[in-house]
């Protein structure tokens, strides 16, 4: 009888932990109202002929898929260039990890831009959206990717590790495999 009670009241006290964790719908609701605006890199840098822009950022979850987008602007390669870049992250393609043990890197070009490597299953298929203004081309791709790296200002760093830690929530509520890589 006395293991009876304490079999009931675990399972209890278990239930109640876990009714406070967040759903999987309102991690991506959380995400898409909040993602691309706290994890963003925008770099505008003038030169001699024109202006260049750099854009990268979360834009949002879709069919559990994790949108990420890249913008290349270029006045001063001739005729302006746009080079917009879509890539489509299977949520259940990331390695889950805690996020204060993510790769972090700073970024060769920009002193004020860093960015976190996350982890994919390796070689996973990434369907990529690809337009380029310069030669009015627009066309689909396949990548293979291990790994995806997601830009921020350095002066953002604590917004960029709230939506990476939403990001890894939802890939763990997707069944995510856990990154056991050490090195």
């Amino acid at each position: 009888m006395k293991t009876l009670k304490t079999i009931i009241t675990a399972l209890l006290l278990l239930q109640t932990v876990v009714s406070f964790g967040q759903t999987k719908e309102e991690t991506i609701e959380w995400l898409n109202n909040n993602g691309s605006t706290l994890l963003n890199t925008d770099i505008y840098k003038q030169n001699d002929n024109g202006i260049n822009a750099f854009l990268q950022r979360f834009e949002k979850i879709k069919n559990d898929t994790v949108l990420y987008y890249q913008s290349f602007d270029c006045q001063s390669c001739g005729d302006k260039t746009l080079d917009i870049t879509i890539d489509n992250i299977p949520v259940s393609s990331i390695l889950y990890q805690d996020v204060n043990t993510l790769v972090k890197m700073k970024s060769e070009r920009n002193q004020n831009i860093g960015y976190f490597v996350v982890r994919l299953i390796p070689n996973t298929n990434v369907p990529t959206y690809v337009s380029i203004s310069s030669y009015r081309k627009e066309y689909y791709r396949n990548d293979k990717k291990d790994k995806i790296e997601f830009y921020y200002q350095l002066n953002n760093e604590e917004n960029a590790k709230r939506v990476l830690k939403a990001i890894m929530h939802l890939a763990k509520l997707s069944g995510a495999k856990e990154n056991k890589q050490t090195f």
